[in-house]
């Protein structure tokens, strides 16, 4: 029989991982509605719009730098403490 801590550890991580899918599941779902607005506000003005022929965008990965360009910034940021001293 496997250690208390071993169950209460999975337990855990099985709860935790069920959160973040309950949260990506009502992300997804208010994506959908906000397509379905955008589509329909879309047709007021293109009644023979197609969504399919849009390709998606697909989001940027987050950088460890933060903000883009703000790897440069801190960069700089350092050399020139680096000068001054």
């Amino acid at each position: 029989m496997p250690d208390p801590h071993v169950i209460t550890a999975l337990n855990y991580k099985y709860a935790k991982l069920s959160g973040e899918l309950r949260k990506l599941n009502r992300q997804a779902d208010q994506l959908r509605q906000d397509i379905a607005h955008i589509e329909a506000t879309i047709r007021l003005f293109r009644a023979d719009w197609c969504g399919s022929d849009v390709a998606p965008i697909a989001p940027l990965k987050a950088s460890r730098w933060g903000a883009r360009g703000k790897g440069c910034a801190l960069h700089s940021m350092f050399c020139e403490n680096m000068t001054h001293q």
